[in-house]
């Protein structure tokens, strides 16, 4: 029985991660034609694997959408049920989002200086004051859609237990 919700439990937060991934590639959209410059994170998921834009694009998609499934299937279990016994939904998954923005937004030093789209100046840098804030307003949007999609968290169940 506790195995059945843990795998519902999965498998909510996976498809409410993979729309979320969705919102977030919109409120990507929205800003690169606000501020039309290079922060195209389907460029960062997918230039790796082809030169050729229409390719890397599509990939970035499908690569963005796989970490969305991730990081809403990781949300779905302890951190929904403890942010959400304090916050809003919608809060709680912005949260979630903005410590995972915070604890991987390192790594972009060192993609900065490997990664093809960089190298190739396909892509500005993201530490500047612009581009870390549209990462900051991409995860808001991911977050918000998350734990909306996924609620508050229900501490006895249908059952009880």
């Amino acid at each position: 029985m506790s195995l059945g919700r843990s795998v519902a439990g999965l498998s909510a937060g996976a498809a409410a991660g993979a729309l979320a991934s969705l919102a977030y590639l919109a409120a990507q959209a929205i800003d690169l034609r606000l501020f039309n410059n290079r922060t195209d994170d389907l460029a960062i998921h997918g230039r790796v694997f082809s030169a050729d834009p229409q390719r890397w694009r599509c990939i970035g998609a499908l690569m963005h959408a796989g970490a969305g499934v991730i990081v809403g299937a990781l949300y779905a279990g302890w951190p929904r049920r403890r942010l959400s016994a304090h916050l809003p939904p919608w809060a709680a998954g912005v949260l979630f989002l903005q410590l995972e923005n915070a604890l991987l937004y390192p790594l972009l030093g060192v993609m900065h200086r490997y990664h093809p789209a960089w190298q190739e100046g396909l892509l500005e840098s993201y530490y500047q004051p612009l581009t870390a804030g549209q990462q900051v307003w991409r995860h808001v949007v991911f977050g918000a859609v998350l734990g909306v999609l996924l609620g508050r968290s229900h501490k006895s169940g249908a059952s009880g237990a």
